[in-house]
C-alpha cells in the first residue's frame, strides 16, 4: 500500500508540473491581442486539449485519494451568491463549444457569507455539467438556492433520460450508460463521494424520454462578512525555492513585474536569503531537504518566524496539506494554478505580514492593554460564560470600542479571539492525550456540548477532534 501511495504521489508531481508549464503560458498567450484568428484558434485548441488532460489526471488521482481516505473537507469564508455566479460563468465556454442553451439561476442573497469547500463544490458542479452535456438535446438548467439548513444544486437536462433499471448503477465507478461515449466513467462516482465528504446527499430523478434531474443537498454554516484586505506590496521581496528550472523561471517571469524576486534551487541556498525577504514560495518535493524542512527552519527561528510561506506543489493530498499547515505554512496551492489566484493569495499574505510588522511598533500603552487582555482570556477561556459583554464589563469599554481596539491590534473581533484561544488550547489538550473523550475536552475549553465544539474545531483545523484521540 505504501509503495502504491508513493507511486501516485510521484505520478502527481511528474504530470502536474509539466501540465502547468503548458497551460499557464497558453493562458498568457490567449490574453494577448496580436493573434490572427487562425492562430488564436490553434492556441485555443491546444489549451482545451490541455484542460481535458488536466481533468483526466485529476480524476485518476482523486480515485486514489478517495480510496486512501485522504480527502477531507477544507472550509473557508465565501460570498455564496458571488461565488456560484462566478463559478457558473466559468462554464460558458464549455456550453458555447457544445452549441446548446444553458439557463442558470442563483437564488441566494447577495450579502450572505457561508463556510464552504470551494474546490470540492467546483468539482461537483463540473462533473454534473459534464455529464449533462453528454446527453443533452438542446438545453441544460442549473439552479442553486437554499433549502432549510442546506443549499441545493439542481442540474436538469432534456436528454433521453434513464430507464428504471439504470439509476441504481449510475453512481458506480466506471459505469457508463452509453459505451460509445468517451470518458472513464468516473465523474458521477467521484461526484457522489465528494458530496458525502461534505455531509450532503445526491440523488437522481429520471425517466426514459423525459431527461434527467440531479439534486445535490449540502449543509452549510452562515457567517458574518470577513474584513476586506488591501495593501501596497509593490516593494515586497519574494524568495522562490524550486529545483525545477522551468518552473522557477516561469514564477520569476509572472511575479517579477510586481515584486522583487530572488530564486534558488534548494533549501541550503534559501537559508542565506531568509532574513532579507518578506515572503517565501517553496516547492514540497526537492533534491536534498524538502519544503517541509525549509518551513521548519523558517518558523523555528525568531528572526524569520513571522515571514509568510506559500507552498506551491503538485502534491494535492489533504494529509500532506494538513501536515504543512500544522508546521506553519501560511498558504498551500496545488499545480496547475491560476496566475491571478497566486497573486491574490500573495497580496493577502503580504498585507497581513505588514500589519504584524506595524503592530510590533505600536505604542507601549496599546501593548500593555493587549497583554492584559490576552492574559485575562487565557485565564478564563474554560468558562462557558466568557463572552463579549463580559469582556466589555471587565475592561470598561463599549462593544464598539472593544471591537475597534482588538481589531486594530490583532485583526480579530473579540468573539473570533475567544474562539481562536479555545481551539488552540483544545488542540494542545487533544495532542497531549490527557483526555479520553471529545466531550471532556469541549467542557475544558468552554463549550457546553461536543457537537458545537467538533463543528468549530473542524472548520478551524480541517479535521474532527476525535482524529487526535
Amino acid at each position: 500500500m505504501e509503495s502504491k501511495s508513493r507511486f501516485y504521489a510521484n505520478l502527481s508531481h511528474e504530470l502536474r508540473t509539466p501540465l502547468m508549464l503548458i497551460l499557464n503560458p497558453l493562458e498568457r498567450l490567449l490574453s494577448a491581442q496580436d493573434f490572427s484568428p487562425s492562430n488564436r484558434k490553434l492556441v485555443e485548441t491546444i489549451h482545451q486539449a490541455g484542460l481535458s488532460l488536466e481533468k483526466i489526471i485529476r480524476q485518476i488521482l482523486d480515485i486514489e485519494k478517495l480510496d486512501s481516505g485522504l480527502i477531507q473537507a477544507q472550509y473557508e469564508a465565501v460570498n455564496a451568491s458571488s461565488y456560484f455566479k462566478q463559478l457558473l460563468g466559468q462554464f460558458d465556454s464549455l456550453i458555447d463549444a457544445n452549441k446548446i442553451q444553458c439557463q442558470w439561476e442563483v437564488q441566494i442573497p447577495e450579502d450572505e457569507y457561508w463556510m464552504m469547500d470551494k474546490e470540492k463544490i467546483r468539482q461537483i458542479l463540473h462533473n454534473l455539467l459534464s455529464n449533462a452535456l453528454k446527453f443533452v438535446d438542446k438545453e441544460v438548467k442549473v439552479q442553486v438556492g437554499e433549502e432549510g439548513n442546506e443549499y441545493l444544486i439542481r442540474v436538469q437536462d432534456d436528454g433521453p433520460g434513464i430507464s428504471s433499471e439504470e439509476p441504481s448503477k449510475i453512481f458506480d465507478r466506471y459505469y457508463q450508460l452509453d459505451q460509445n461515449l468517451k470518458g472513464l466513467g468516473l465523474g458521477l462516482g467521484i461526484c457522489k463521494e465528494l458530496v458525502e465528504i461534505l455531509g450532503g446527499e445526491m440523488g437522481l430523478v429520471s425517466r426514459a424520454g423525459y431527461g434527467s434531474v440531479f439534486r445535490v443537498k449540502i449543509p452549510y454554516e452562515r457567517i458574518q462578512k470577513p474584513s476586506v484586505l488591501q495593501a501596497d506590496i509593490h516593494t515586497a521581496r519574494i524568495l522562490i525555492v524550486e529545483d525545477n528550472v522551468r518552473v522557477r523561471e516561469y514564477l520569476e517571469e509572472i511575479l517579477g513585474e510586481q515584486y522583487r524576486v530572488y530564486s534558488v534551487p534548494n533549501v541550503v541556498e534559501a537559508t542565506t536569503f531568509l532574513t532579507e525577504v518578506d515572503l517565501v514560495i517553496t516547492d514540497l518535493m526537492m533534491q536534498g531537504e524538502d519544503g517541509l524542512a525549509l518551513v521548519q527552519k523558517i518558523k523555528s527561528n525568531p528572526e524569520t518566524q513571522s515571514i509568510p510561506v506559500v507552498m506551491l506543489t503538485a502534491r494535492g493530498e489533504d494529509e500532506i496539506k494538513l501536515t504543512a499547515l500544522r508546521i506553519g505554512v501560511d498558504d498551500y496551492l496545488v499545480m496547475p494554478f491560476k496566475e491571478e489566484e497566486l497573486k491574490v493569495r500573495i497580496n493577502n499574505l503580504l498585507f497581513n505580514y505588514n500589519q504584524r510588522q506595524k503592530l510590533a511598533q505600536e505604542p507601549s500603552a496599546d501593548q500593555s492593554w493587549l497583554k492584559e487582555f490576552e492574559m485575562y482570556v487565557s485565564e478564563h477561556y474554560a468558562d462557558s460564560t466568557l463572552s463579549v459583554p463580559v469582556l466589555c464589563d471587565r475592561f470598561s469599554m463599549s462593544e464598539s470600542t472593544l471591537l475597534r481596539n482588538l481589531k486594530r491590534l490583532t485583526g480579530l473581533s473579540p468573539q473570533q479571539y475567544i474562539l481562536e484561544v479555545r481551539l488552540k488550547k483544545a488542540y494542545a489538550l487533544l495532542e497531549s492525550q490527557a483526555y479520553v473523550s471529545v466531550q471532556q475536552v469541549a467542557v475544558k475549553c468552554g463549550y457546553k456540548d461536543a457537537k458545537s465544539f467538533s463543528r468549530a474545531f473542524k472548520l478551524r483545523y480541517g479535521i474532527l477532534p476525535s482524529a487526535l484521540l
